[in-house]
């Protein structure tokens, strides 16, 4: 199975999202959140160490603080747990 992420991907995530009752205000932080990793992969298949220079990015290039990157990482590992793409989960 292919570990691109695709719009509707993140469709069916925003309606699993509606079911669990998330405000639509959480729903849209997340979903913004792995637009931003989506738009950084640009059509790739995301592996573990794409996903880890994607955190340093956030971190170092675009200098978000430790506690936003974090939020970010913490949004996109709830992403791939419901893809199950457990292995490309990263550490805060």
């Amino acid at each position: 199975m292919s570990k691109i992420i695709t719009e509707e991907d993140l469709c069916s995530y925003a309606a699993y999202l509606r079911g669990e009752e998330k405000s639509i205000l959480t729903i849209e932080k997340y979903l913004r959140d792995v637009r931003k990793l989506m738009k950084y992969a640009d059509g790739q298949e995301l592996t573990k160490e794409l996903v880890i220079q994607f955190k340093e990015k956030l971190y170092y290039t675009d200098q978000y603080k430790i506690g936003s990157v974090n939020s970010i990482l913490e949004v996109i590992n709830r992403f791939f747990e419901y893809m199950n793409w457990f292995d490309l989960k990263v550490k805060p």
